[in-house]
């Protein structure tokens, strides 16, 4: 296959570097990011360890300074598993983007960096879950291996997890676009070019919205054949939605995050409810006042509170 079959260009502000430009799919992931120069060898990406409505000032200026300074992509990173595997498809998508800058205060509850970190060191095992980390949900269901290998390959990771100082990410970003090889915070680091293969643009799969099609173990069967039947017990003829219901109606209230979305108040009869049309998957997060500052998968809270 020849360079003009590869989509690969020469970046003009580079002329000795082999550059490609992105397929028209790029990137193939919606998310919270800000998409900055194509060309550029390095995205930034920040773990988000607050709730949607709680996002300091100071971590949507880091995305913000980091595109202005030449990033490719820069975004925020809540969850160690659906959220990773879109940074992983949007990654891969374009082959310029050969360091990742991570940094952002660590999450508390689904230690999202330690899980980053440990991908890029260790891989994963054959039920695709992370090696190496404390992560609770570090299982990357929905990608092909083929996109998790070439990331590993792709990527040089800067890890500067706690890092919040914009200064600092500004250096980084600049440094990764010297052309020749430059000290940064214990890393050398320059532009060496596009990795030698074509892109992989493809969006993630979505096992998860029917995940009793992808079973572990007798245990996990039971389990989700618990939460069916009781959601058909709980199931009402109308719909409710999150808006439907005032905070003074509910006995305990939920909070339901999708999709790098969020819903609620809601309470758990329409969890059950959204659970048995499809709307939510097992393996999306909920939160409640005792769960305290970090979300949960229903899978490992719901059938525990069903009996109420």
């Amino acid at each position: 296959m020849s360079i003009g079959e590869l989509g690969i260009d020469v970046n003009p502000a580079h002329s000795e570097l082999l550059k490609v430009k992105p397929p028209p799919e790029y990137p193939p992931e919606e998310g919270r990011y800000l998409r900055g120069n194509d060309y550029s060898p390095v995205a930034v990406v920040a773990i988000l360890a607050y709730f949607d409505f709680e996002i300091p000032e100071y971590l949507e200026n880091l995305v913000r300074i980091s595109v202005e300074t030449g990033a490719a992509l820069a975004g925020m990173l809540q969850t160690e598993n659906i959220g990773l595997e879109k940074v992983i498809a949007n990654i891969v998508a374009n082959p310029n983007i050969r360091y990742i800058i991570l940094c952002g205060k660590e999450s508390a509850g689904h230690l999202t960096g330690e899980a980053f970190a440990a991908l890029m060191k260790n891989g994963v095992d054959e039920k695709r879950n992370i090696i190496g980390t404390d992560a609770p949900h570090p299982t990357l269901y929905n990608i092909p291996m083929e996109s998790i290998d070439r990331f590993r390959k792709q990527i040089t990771l800067i890890n500067l997890l706690n890092e919040v100082y914009p200064e600092i990410i500004k250096k980084g970003v600049w440094s990764c676009y010297q052309e020749e090889p430059t000290e940064f915070m214990g890393y050398t680091v320059h532009d060496y070019g596009a990795f030698p293969e074509p892109p992989i643009c493809k969006k993630i799969t979505w096992k998860i919205t029917q995940p009793w099609t992808y079973v572990e173990d007798e245990k996990q069967l039971a389990v989700i054949r618990k939460i069916q039947e009781a959601s058909k017990k709980l199931a009402t003829p109308k719909t409710v939605s999150p808006k439907e219901l005032a905070p003074k109606e509910l006995p305990q209230a939920w909070y339901v995050f999708k999709d790098n979305l969020q819903y609620g108040p809601v309470n758990q009869s329409v969890i059950m409810e959204w659970l048995r049309d499809g709307r939510i998957t097992i393996y999306d997060f909920v939160w409640t006042q005792s769960f305290g500052s970090s979300w949960k998968r229903i899978i490992d809270v719901l059938t525990l509170n069903s009996k109420k």
